[in-house]
């Protein structure tokens, strides 16, 4: 497990880094456009390239090609893959061109209670950032290819280069600054598949067999990933798309309270489905060693749960002031910035189940068993968007973001139970078992003798923030004094990686 966590950290510092560059990101859109209709329309040119990606391709690329590179010589793996990039480029550009043409039904799909003016402005951005999905496309083969060799450095990159050019096209475009986000999503993107490029290029293999590698199996097995992936994936864009119903600004608001939730999830918690996807698919692939891809699974898990309940727990509880000190400057209004506060609140009860679907997922698509996720997401998925409906309609903007997070916890019990109905993979007692709830009883505990004292001092927003990360730390920690082996595992790891830094 060492070695796995060791690849783990690899994964948290190249994603820290596109995630920080990303906030930033964020942090210029709030200061420069406030709530209104321009932040609306930044926001859709940021967010359509992505929210496309994750509808046609999702995390189904990696899902379906690394257990196929796993099981592949060397030589039918490179194939595989000249393969693979080809058809996913011309099926791509082709869509791009048909999207190109419609951005305005893009538009329209995406954020439909957008103001008129919001939508007329975009369209024709929409139309260009939409080329970056071609671009980003093959860099997920790319990606799928490099992480089924153990190599995650460079697509951690791509998506610190991606958010830079955004950065800079935001800083530094002037009045021009919308129609040079658009031109930088796709510039991004280039570089980001560039130095991916660079660093498969280096682990190319002669030329060796014939025939098509890229089978029904194969592309079936892509289309039922993509189905179970997307709907998760889907999930912020249904949550941005009635909070546009929400007047003007409503959809960058419900985007920069998503924010608060993707930074820690994407750095510190999928960072370790990331990471063990590879190994979790080689030992499940056969009889022998499935035992032991349960096992590891299992403790990726724990892993998971021991860092995601004290984040959550602590952002949540001081979520308004995570939102005071990040998006309470420039043009966005004190009322503003509560709101997106008290949003982010309530979608952190959403976080840790969000984190852990993405590592049973892994396990599902290891077992190559993509239908039932996408099944029991796809209910989930619907029932967020009954839930979100009856909420737009009462005009209760909080009840979106308790209709994610309700998802999230449904589809997280489900797909438990089924794992062990269906495979005999007990997947419950890592996050329902006694150690994990007593661990879950401590933390929340010893996390609300530390935070409530502080809250009731009605502190500045910068030592509120301060204070959550060292209540969550402290909590954390005290939690974890409960589960000796996952502890052990952490505690070994973080040592054998600060001997390594000396």
């Amino acid at each position: 497990m060492s070695r796995h966590l060791r690849t783990g950290l690899v994964v948290f510092g190249g994603v820290l880094a596109g995630r920080l560059v990303g906030f930033v990101r964020d942090l210029l859109v709030s200061a420069m456009f406030g709530r209104s209709v321009q932040a609306d329309v930044a926001v859709l040119v940021m967010t359509v390239p992505d929210a496309l990606l994750n509808i046609l391709v999702g995390g189904a690329m990696g899902a379906a090609l690394i257990p196929e590179f796993k099981r592949r010589s060397p030589a039918e793996g490179w194939r595989l893959f000249v393969q693979a990039s080809q058809l996913v480029l011309a099926v791509a550009v082709v869509l791009t061109v048909a999207l190109s043409l419609g951005a305005g039904w893009v538009v329209r799909l995406v954020a439909p209670g957008v103001a008129s003016s919001a939508m007329d402005t975009a369209r024709p951005l929409v139309a260009v950032c939409l080329w970056a999905v071609p671009l980003t496309a093959v860099a997920a083969v790319n990606r799928a290819f490099l992480q089924s060799h153990d190599r995650f450095g460079s697509p951690a990159l791509s998506a610190f280069l991606y958010n830079l050019s955004l950065v800079i096209a935001l800083g530094f475009a002037g009045v021009f600054r919308l129609q040079a986000v658009a031109v930088a999503a796709v510039l991004g993107a280039g570089l980001g598949l560039a130095v991916q490029i660079r660093d498969t290029w280096r682990r190319r293999e002669p030329e060796a067999g014939e025939g098509w590698l890229v089978g029904r199996s194969l592309v079936n097995r892509f289309v039922q990933a993509l189905g179970a992936g997307v709907m998760l994936l889907t999930m912020p864009v249904v949550l941005r798309a009635f909070a546009s119903r929400f007047g003007e600004g409503g959809l960058a608001q419900a985007h920069l309270a998503s924010k608060l939730v993707d930074l820690p999830l994407g750095v510190a918690l999928t960072s370790v489905s990331v990471a063990l996807f590879p190994a979790v698919a080689e030992k499940l692939a056969l009889t022998q060693t499935r035992e032991q891809g349960v096992a590891l699974a299992s403790q990726g898990l724990r892993v998971v749960f021991a860092l995601g309940l004290p984040i959550s727990l602590g952002m949540g509880f001081f979520a308004l002031d995570w939102a005071r000190m990040l998006y309470g400057h420039g043009k966005m209004d004190p009322e503003a910035t509560v709101q997106i506060g008290m949003f982010a609140a309530v979608l952190m009860v959403g976080l840790l189940p969000q984190a852990l679907n993405t590592l049973v997922l892994t396990v599902f698509d290891s077992l190559r068993d993509m239908a039932t996720p996408f099944f029991i997401t796809g209910l989930g998925l619907g029932a967020m968007s009954v839930a979100s409906a009856a909420a737009a309609a009462q005009g209760n903007l909080p009840g979106l973001a308790w209709a994610t997070a309700g998802a999230h916890w449904a589809i997280l019990v489900t797909l438990l139970l089924v794992a062990k109905r269906k495979h005999g993979v007990d997947l419950l007692r890592p996050v329902f078992g006694p150690v994990p709830l007593v661990q879950a009883a401590v933390t929340c505990v010893a996390f609300l003798a530390l935070a409530w004292p502080l809250r009731a001092m009605h502190l500045p927003a910068a030592v509120g923030v301060v204070g959550s990360v060292v209540s969550g730390l402290v909590a954390g920690a005290v939690g974890l004094s409960t589960d000796t082996d996952t502890r052990d595992k952490l505690l070994g790891i973080i040592k054998a990686k600060l001997r390594g830094s000396r």
